[in-house]
């Protein structure tokens, strides 16, 4: 798996910094915060659905790994690749339905808070090999919890199965490390901004047709 990861990192890396788009320190600061928010309101949910059916989404649904590209509206057009082996995709929507079949109730969209990319890919990634599960989010700082990949591009990965990975971690103890839960308390210093940029797109995918 850890090999497996170092590829899809690079791949990744390689198609975002052919089209990079420079922001400043102080919105990446930002949107840190709020991608480590996102995280963990995501691997609630994905602990909540396997509270209830004893797995997570998509596992042992298929033969080679499967990737849920978590994009908005202004995102979905920079995935333009994807690993460079054998393996499946699937609309955003899908995991959606999924989680909200099982939770019974509306769960609220959360995207990366960056519309274009830079050095780092601009959404998040879902992804299920065999029977483990891991969420990415990518952020411009590295923290100790982060896995880092390039210059403004660190990798924070929660899953069902570390593995020995160092930096893959399973979503209760990452949520209840000290160091995240300071980062993740940081006071955010557009509020509004973030907040107008969450709440424009909570059910995009029922809003939008996605490809």
């Amino acid at each position: 798996m850890i090999t497996l990861k170092r590829v899809i990192a690079h791949a990744l890396l390689g198609i975002f910094l052919a089209a990079c788009s420079p922001t400043s320190n102080s919105f990446q600061a930002d949107a840190d915060i709020i991608r480590l928010r996102h995280l963990e309101h995501y691997g609630k949910l994905l602990s909540e659905y396997h509270a209830q059916t004893g797995t997570y989404p998509f596992i042992g649904e298929n033969d080679v790994p499967a990737y849920v590209f978590i994009a908005s509206p202004e995102q979905k057009d920079d995935n333009k690749g994807g690993p460079p082996y054998a393996h499946k995709t699937a609309d955003f929507r899908y995991l959606v339905e999924e989680l909200e079949s099982i939770l019974k109730y509306d769960i609220k969209e959360y995207y990366d808070p960056q519309y274009e990319p830079d050095s780092k890919p601009n959404f998040y990634i879902y992804m299920v090999d065999g029977g483990t599960f891991n969420f990415a989010i990518h952020t411009h700082e590295a923290f100790p919890f982060s896995n880092p990949i390039g210059k403004g591009y660190n990798k924070i990965e929660i899953t069902n199965n570390p593995n020995g990975a160092p930096h893959l971690v399973e979503p209760n103890l990452l949520f209840t490390d000290p160091a995240f839960r300071d980062a993740v308390s940081r006071t955010v210093s557009k509020p509004a901004f973030f907040t107008s940029r969450e709440n424009k797109n909570l059910h995009a995918t029922r809003n939008t047709k996605q490809d």
